[in-house]
């Protein structure tokens, strides 16, 4: 019998899959140019920051939002990684990446005269119980050195009360689970901190409105 040739496998061009972009203009860490930059985030783990304005364009790489360590401590991958949002807390810059899984890694920066731009922390939120993260909204807290993170799931939305160094961000301030009524999947919110309610939009169109304090 003859034997039959060994077809070469076409090896695929390996490339990063980008998580999510957003555009950062501002007095912080991360913008050092007046234009601002894009900063993008990658399912290896790695965390860039483009200025695309610059002639020629500019890319830094920062600190990656994940280490292998995650996969012993968490049992989070880097490819796990599915959205991506920026927020200012205080003086920081804080990234928060949401996971497939259902946790979030959040990874704050600060801006350094000598190091240039410096990670000075990095934490996880769990929330393995809730599913995969769909998308997220920021909400301005109390104080400038605080924010609440919300968490969409595919069937409840989370709360977070974010601070630098804070174990209080651990776990949720409140999880919102949706009931029957709501078929689609949460992608807005609105937060009133003062009146503890919260609307919630899913992406069939309904709302839904809770009372935190009941």
């Amino acid at each position: 019998p003859t034997e039959k040739k060994k077809q070469k496998k076409k090896k695929k061009p390996v490339s990063k899959v980008i998580i999510g972009m957003k555009w950062w203009k501002r007095n912080s860490s991360l913008a050092d140019s007046s234009h601002g930059g894009i900063i993008v985030s990658t399912r290896e783990g790695s965390l860039m920051m483009c200025y695309p304005y610059e002639d020629p364009p500019r890319w830094i790489n920062l600190s990656g939002w994940w280490e292998s360590s995650m996969i012993d401590n968490f049992g989070i991958e880097a490819r796990d990684g599915c959205c991506m949002t920026v927020a200012s807390v205080g003086k920081h810059d804080v990234i928060a990446i949401g996971t497939t899984r259902g946790d979030i890694v959040l990874t704050w920066f600060l801006p350094s005269s000598t190091k240039g731009i410096l990670k000075v922390s990095q934490f996880v939120l769990q929330a393995r119980k809730l599913n995969s993260i769909k998308g997220f909204e920021w909400v301005r807290g109390d104080s400038d050195h605080s924010c609440c993170l919300l968490s969409f799931h595919v069937k409840a939305v989370a709360i977070w009360e974010v601070e630098l160094e804070s174990e209080a961000t651990r776990t949720p301030l409140f999880v919102l689970h949706l009931g029957k009524s709501m078929k689609g999947v949460p992608s807005c919110a609105l937060y009133d901190s003062k009146t503890s309610r919260v609307v919630v939009g899913d992406a069939r169109g309904a709302l839904a409105l809770f009372h935190l304090n009941d």
